[in-house]
This record gives C-alpha cells, structure tokens and sequence, in this order.
C-alpha cells in the first residue's frame, strides 16, 4: 500500500498546485461575499465540483428559480456521463470503491487516469483512488486555506473565480493534443460562440451545453450504426 500511494501522490503531483490554487481561489471569494466561513469547506467536501461550486456562488446571490437551478447543475455536471463511461473498463472493482471513484471524477482526475498506464507490479484500482483521493484532499485544503486567508487578509478578490476556467482551458488543449480528438475540441469551441453571439452572455450557458450534448449524442449514436455495418 506505501508504494501505490507513493507512485500516486507523485503521479498527482501536476495537479496539486493547481487545485490548491483553486479551492484558496473558492475559499477567499465565498469569505469576499460575506458568506459563512464553513459553507465553503463544507461545499468542498460534500459537492467536490468546482466549476459547480464556482457556478453556485451566482445561484446563491440571484432570486432562487428551482428549475434553473436543476437544469443548469445538470448540463454543468453531464460532461461526467461521458467520463465516467469511458472509466468503465479501467475502473472494474466492488460497488464501494466504484463510488468514491465516481464522487471523485472530476475533470482534473480523468485526464489523469485516463492515460494512466499502472506498472504490472502495482493495482491499479489502488492507484486510481490513491489518485482521486489526493486529489481530493488538494481541493479541500485548498479551501481551507483560502478561508483562513481571506478572513485574515485583506484580499481584492476581483477576478479570481477566473482561475478555474483557466485551468480548463489548460486541460482542453492537453487533451486535445494527447487524444488528437480535433472534432471534441472544435464543437467545445464552437457552439458555446455561437450561443454567445446569437443570445448573449446571460442565455447562452443552458442552450450551448445542451448543444454540445446533442452533438456527441449524435456522435455516438452515428459511430455504434457504422459499427453494426
């Protein structure tokens, strides 16, 4: 076990600065908008999502609409369907430890495991949740900090949710050059524009994410019929 959480910690060493860098980025905006100081730790842990934590500090603020609210956790978090079915074969384990590795599933740790290829001396089910579970911990301390930090520092936080999209960004382009999937990447770029142009950027969020859906829906569905053939 000291040798699969060694190769893992070191194997999720490229993410740790910039989860902690994220969750302080959390932490100090929920402590910037007067928010209680354990609301966005308990966040951190329960919902463990930060482009839906980062999404929720809006929902907070705004008039509370039930159905928006639903609809928008759903298209934000539905990008984790397809993740998790393409997990599917490297995470074949019991029910208890399929779980956390479905909780912990973010973006972040996909493209981790992923690519990872486990040395035959260790098990990899151990290594992908040693890599989940330090990931884990990053976000969490992360916020932690930034609590700390911005209940004790004057902070000007004007900007700083801007860090998780940036991280995004990083992540969109390594996956596209490693994967050479140009088409996941031009429809990612595309249709999210165009929603932006046509209805502006207090509308486009729902309608783009659903457009992105249906597109690799289509996909999908397109591949499996010209694989039946």
């Amino acid at each position: 076990m000291g040798r699969t959480l060694k190769y893992a910690f070191k194997y999720s060493l490229p993410m740790m600065i910039g989860y902690i860098v994220l969750g302080v980025s959390f932490g100090i905006l929920m402590v910037g908008l007067d928010y209680p100081w354990w609301l966005p730790i308990f966040m951190s842990i329960v919902m463990y999502g930060g482009a839906m934590q980062f999404a929720s500090v809006e929902l907070l603020t705004a008039s509370f609409h039930p159905i928006n609210a639903i609809v928008l956790t759903l298209l934000v978090n539905a990008r984790l369907l397809f993740y998790g079915l393409s997990m599917l074969d490297k995470y074949q384990t019991s029910m208890p430890k399929k779980a956390l590795l479905a909780f912990g599933l973010t973006d972040e740790t996909f493209a981790l495991n992923v690519s990872l290829q486990v040395p035959q001396s260790l098990d990899p089910i151990q290594v992908y949740l040693g890599v989940t579970y330090f990931d884990y911990f990053y976000w969490v301390a992360g916020t932690v900090l930034g609590v700390a930090a911005g209940q004790a520092l004057p902070i000007d936080y004007t900007g700083i949710e801007f860090s998780l999209s940036a991280l995004f960004i990083i992540n969109f382009f390594e996956q596209m050059i490693e994967t050479k999937d140009y088409f996941a990447g031009a429809v990612g770029i595309t249709i999210p524009l165009i929603s932006l142009l046509v209805l502006g950027a207090d509308h486009f969020m729902i309608p783009a994410m659903t457009g992105i859906i249906l597109t690799f829906a289509w996909r999908f569905w397109h591949k499996s019929k010209e694989g039946v053939r």
